[in-house]
């Protein structure tokens, strides 16, 4: 389904209505239906072609005039709904997950952060509304009205705003490894193994994902880089990699367990940064992948596809050790009281996992780096169904090439491009 295609449904949905926008004024102003009245909705996409893959994403603006004071007011809300004719996206569960993290864990982080630290901390956007019927939407705050804003994808963060992302996922991780150890899974939603379906290796899903890597591996050849890289790249089995995203699930080998973001990417997250471009305030956006396993999974996709490509070679450790430092000050204010992983640990968990920085490559840098017009259709990604120009646009441009190019040395020479058991 194109963008036109998913707007023009959007828009002919009967649940966006006078109702609709009603129930979300009353949640954003705590105040009843007899006490304001409705004078003008204004509706947008809040994003841009290749920017939003799942969802078709809304801002909008509802025009309020308070009755008893007769005063004006503009209540910002961002509507995300869940439009999509392809099976494969319904069986990973992504708006049922997203609904259960905004209704029932999310707030909770947020309160064990409260009661145990005494201290504020707010991981998302506040959620307004949820429908489930006929469609699939959520309704959320809009930060870019709050002065948030979603940072260039092509480009990456630098040094200061990755180190914000490791503070918060740190704080993030620490809520959910007290929570794990008090309530453990909580529901099979959050556990990867049981609610993300493992296609068929010889399915759609399985030929798309080996024409993928070829095309991937077809830019690699063309690249400065050693022999040894290529050959490394070479042995990899392109079939097997859809099994490699699932060790993120696994807890560490000392059993920490955190609950994943999952989708951490550069799109999924917002920042309000101060004049001279230094965070002042983060948040985190899409909680539709959200699973129970190792931290090293949020910490690779994020450094695989939003960090600037110079700043994660060149600060890759020191980005790593800020993590740790600030998980182990946030398991210490939670008063979490079993093992914590040492840095040393945590090392060895990347390369224990150390398919999942090759998995990157192959299914979320070029997304990041993609910087053709041409839009990516989501169901003919699932499908296999991309023609030879567009996979040349996903895998061959100047951006994407650019990355690999610094990349590719750098985790050879770590190790992590050395094939694993999996």
């Amino acid at each position: 389904m194109s963008s036109d295609d998913k707007i023009n449904t959007f828009l002919s949905i009967d649940t966006i209505n006078d109702d609709f926008f009603c129930e979300i004024v009353e949640n954003k102003l705590k105040i009843t239906r007899d006490k304001f009245k409705i004078r003008l909705v204004f509706c947008m996409p809040a994003t841009g072609k290749n920017e939003n893959y799942v969802s078709v994403v809304y801002r909008v603006k509802i025009s309020v005039q308070l009755l008893e004071t007769n005063e004006k007011v503009f209540v910002n809300a961002i509507i995300k709904a869940l439009i999509t004719t392809i099976p494969e996206l319904k069986e990973f569960g992504v708006f049922p997950r997203e609904r259960y993290m905004f209704e029932e864990i999310i707030g909770s982080f947020e309160d064990i952060w409260r009661d145990v630290a005494g201290e504020t901390v707010t991981f998302g956007p506040g959620c307004l509304a949820i429908h489930s019927d006929p469609h699939e939407i959520i309704v959320l705050d809009d930060l870019k009205a709050e002065g948030f804003e979603v940072l260039d994808r092509k480009v990456g963060v630098n040094l200061d705003q990755a180190k914000a992302v490791m503070k918060t996922l740190a704080q993030f991780h620490a809520a959910g490894a007290v929570r794990y150890q008090r309530d453990g899974m909580i529901k099979s939603l959050l556990d990867r193994n049981l609610s993300v379906p493992r296609f068929p290796k010889d399915g759609p899903i399985g030929q798309a994902c080996k024409k993928f890597f070829d095309a991937f591996f077809g830019g690699v050849k063309d690249l400065d880089v050693s022999d040894a890289c290529v050959g490394k790249i070479a042995r990899w089995d392109p079939v097997a990699m859809l099994d490699a995203g699932f060790r993120g699930c696994e807890p560490m080998k000392c059993g920490f367990t955190v609950l994943n973001h999952g989708d951490d990417w550069i799109n999924n997250m917002m920042f309000k940064l101060d004049e001279d471009g230094n965070t002042v305030d983060f948040r985190l956006l899409d909680f539709q992948m959200s699973y129970w396993g190792s931290p090293v999974a949020d910490l690779f996709y994020f450094l695989m596809s939003s960090v600037k490509d110079d700043v994660k070679v060149v600060h890759f450790d020191e980005i790593i050790e800020y993590y740790h430092e600030m998980l182990v000050e946030s398991l210490g204010k939670l008063k979490y009281d079993k093992h914590v992983p040492s840095l040393e640990e945590l090392k060895d968990e990347m390369m224990e996992k150390r398919e999942l920085a090759a998995d990157g490559f192959v299914g979320i840098m070029f997304v990041c780096k993609y910087t053709s017009e041409q839009e990516l259709n989501m169901a003919d990604m699932f499908t296999g169904q991309i023609s030879e120009e567009q996979m040349h646009a996903m895998y061959r441009n100047d951006n994407y090439l650019k990355a690999l190019q610094v990349w590719l040395p750098f985790l050879e020479e770590r190790g992590y491009l050395n094939k694993t058991k999996v």
